[in-house]
């Protein structure tokens, strides 16, 4: 099996975490994969453009940010095996207000929303495993509203060492300080506290 064989092979064990699936229904899911690579510092897409791709990432990190009084506030990051999709643009027609971008050399398979309504249409069976990664996605949006709004920064930053090491272990400290709403500095010090404990 070629490296394309076994990136294919991820995605379908992936999706087996969520349904049974029949060989047929694989074999036309499958088909509707187109496979992208990224270099380092290259856009999925930007805010203010429309997109209806759903993206399942294979190998880097992408990160989702926007423009706020000019600085960059890093929203999310979506390494190996994570799914990614613009909800709000793919769902509305209207245009992202994020930005997709990639922070290291980023290998995607991505299909488009039409793709994945055709794939709705053969029965419960895919409704479901759109519905669970939905429910997923908006899980943790909302525990990640939750952290920022009752505990500090450390204790944030804690809970990222514990459920979320790539963020810590990949991440540039300023993007990471973006992501948890502090300072790079604030950061700099949480760590050395943490590190002398």
């Amino acid at each position: 099996m070629d490296k394309s064989d076994q990136s294919v092979e991820r995605v379908k064990k992936d999706i087996s975490r969520y349904i049974e699936l029949p060989e047929e229904e694989w074999l036309l899911f499958k088909s509707h994969l187109n496979f992208l690579a990224l270099q380092k510092g290259e856009f999925l897409h930007k805010a203010g453009n429309k997109t209806n791709r759903i993206y399942f990432t294979l190998k880097g990190c992408i990160r989702t940010y926007n423009l706020k009084d000019g600085k960059e506030k890093n929203y999310n990051f979506h390494f190996e095996d994570d799914w990614y999709a613009p909800y709000y643009s793919i769902l509305t027609d209207k245009a992202c207000s994020l930005n997709a971008q990639a922070i290291e050399d980023t290998e995607l398979f991505y299909l488009t929303i039409q793709d994945l309504n055709q794939m709705y249409e053969l029965g419960k069976n895919w409704q479901k495993l759109g519905r669970l990664l939905a429910e997923k996605v908006f899980i943790e949006k909302e525990k990640k509203e939750e952290q920022l709004r009752f505990n500090n920064p450390e204790e944030h930053y804690k809970l990222l060492l514990m459920e979320k090491p790539r963020f810590v272990n990949r991440v540039q400290q300023y993007h990471l300080a973006s992501y948890l709403d502090i300072s790079p500095e604030t950061l700099s010090r949480i760590r050395n506290r943490l590190r002398n404990q």
